[in-house]
């Protein structure tokens, strides 16, 4: 099962860097890397009340 998670993982960031021509954008206010980490945060949170 790890095997299908990491190649899930690595075509979505090829997908991503291949489709980016300013890398600055990703650690801007509203970048990507801003909006990954709230939506990981997010999910946590909500797996943590579920339980």
């Amino acid at each position: 099962m790890k095997k299908i998670q990491k190649d899930s993982f690595e075509q979505g960031l090829d997908l991503l860097l291949e489709n980016e021509k300013d890398f600055s954008t990703l650690f801007n206010e509203d970048g990507l890397f801003k909006k990954l980490t709230k939506r990981i945060v997010e999910r946590a949170l909500n797996a943590e009340l579920q339980y």
